[in-house]
């Protein structure tokens, strides 16, 4: 929708002023010379308003700066730092501080310095905030004049040190982490059924540019476009707390959740009673309570939907914390990498983890506890809990993954007696 502009509206402003001094002047007999004086006065400032396209004068170069990095850091106004990096400056600053130290900016003796730490994470964060064409190597060679080589070699750099950082970052709660959200939950809301709930769970797609080369076919998605298929669990909060990735873009949410860590490793994840929460798309089972699905010709009752909707509210949670993901890092609604080998798979999966690791870092400052974990920790995990996240982690066996009917349904019929036990009070 066009917006009416600054300098628009101070000549509408300074007319209407002047108009109604005029005005007064023709019918006041107390007009003095310095009255006619400041007339003048203001006539000449509507001529230069209207003589001069722009307000206040703009920066049309980089004469200021030395170096392209330094007009980023010094030149660029706010607005258009956010717009161009996805972040604040000051977001910004604490991103080069946790990762300033990483091994992968150390400079070898007798070699050439390495370029600065922000111009590592500037380029990486400017190749996830855009789309299409913007995020090729070449555009970026000839934006910051740098080779095309150096343009990759600087982005996987920043991507190293990041992903160093993913055990601390992408964590699963621990059990006293557990019991805060739920009394966060009870705190929003006192009549809320779901008091024992943990973490919030979705599935989503992360389409792709061109289809894949081998078994393309198995990655069309419902959508229609070739997708890799993922699972996210969040907080109340958004921050996100598990993903599985590498997925065709064909694989059932469900089958995602049955074949996860979280499901078949549950007693390291889950306490007694503790569950999350999911669409009408996930099956039930004593650790996730879904929505009750609509079949085609068929109506729910009224207590089901009373249900769905007093879940929707809470799960809508994730839904943000997947849109706010995509949102702030354009590159993920359609990644631009050929997928042929395992390689390339392995290569689109850290891009994707490492725009998980900003959001969780942006959406709330690390605390000293997650950066001390990442010490002697060798999770090469699909970003799940490790035994250095969470010392609660037990070496148990895989249980088996099958559970009686009447175990499934007891968790969601309970919270539904529940529900119509309080509508009824």
């Amino acid at each position: 929708m066009p917006r009416t502009t600054e300098r628009a509206v101070v000549i509408k402003a300074t007319e209407r002023f002047l108009v109604n001094r005029l005005r007064l002047r023709a019918v006041s007999f107390k007009y003095s010379v310095h009255d006619e004086e400041v007339d003048f006065s203001i006539a000449r400032f509507l001529a230069a308003l209207q003589s001069q396209r722009y307000l206040e004068p703009r920066v049309h170069s980089v004469s200021g700066a030395v170096t392209r990095l330094d007009y980023y850091m010094n030149v660029v106004h706010n607005s258009k730092f956010l717009k161009l990096l996805r972040v604040t400056r000051p977001t910004f600053r604490l991103l080069v501080s946790h990762v300033q130290d990483d091994e992968a900016f150390r400079c070898t003796e007798g070699k050439y310095a390495k370029a600065p730490v922000e111009l590592h994470v500037l380029i990486l964060l400017m190749f996830l905030g855009c789309s299409g064409n913007a995020c090729s190597k070449d555009h970026f060679s000839v934006h910051f004049e740098i080779g095309a080589g150096t343009v990759i070699l600087y982005r996987t750099r920043a991507m190293k040190a990041f992903l160093r950082l993913r055990c601390a970052v992408i964590r699963w709660p621990n059990s006293r982490e557990r019991s805060a959200m739920s009394q966060r939950l009870v705190a929003k809301d006192p009549t809320t059924p779901f008091v024992n709930c943990i973490g919030l769970i979705d599935g989503t797609l992360f389409p792709l540019e061109c289809k894949p080369t081998l078994n393309g076919q198995d990655y069309y998605s419902r959508k229609g476009c070739y997708a890799l298929a993922a699972q996210v669990v969040c907080d109340d909060k958004a921050r996100i707390l598990d993903i599985n990735l590498g997925w065709p873009g064909s694989t059932h949410d469900n089958r995602v959740w049955r074949n996860s860590k979280l499901y078949l490793q549950r007693q390291d994840y889950f306490g007694p009673n503790e569950y999350l929460l999911g669409d009408s798309a996930y099956g039930e089972c004593s650790n996730l309570v879904p929505s009750f699905k609509k079949l085609p010709r068929m109506t729910l009752g009224r207590e089901e939907e009373l249900f769905n909707s007093l879940l929707a509210k809470l799960r809508i949670r994730v839904e943000h914390a997947i849109g706010l993901l995509k949102g702030r890092f354009q590159h993920l609604k359609r990644i631009r990498l050929i997928l042929r080998t395992k390689k390339d798979l392995i290569k689109i999966m850290e891009i994707i983890l490492v725009a998980t690791i900003l959001h969780n870092m942006i959406s709330e400052e690390m605390p000293r506890t997650w950066l001390d974990s990442i010490q002697h920790c060798e999770c090469n995990a699909n970003v799940v809990a490790c035994a250095v996240c969470n010392s609660r982690s037990s070496p148990n066996a895989l249980i088996h993954a099958s559970e009686s009917m009447g175990d499934t349904r007891s968790r969601r019929d309970e919270l539904l007696f529940q529900i119509l036990e309080r509508s009824c009070l």
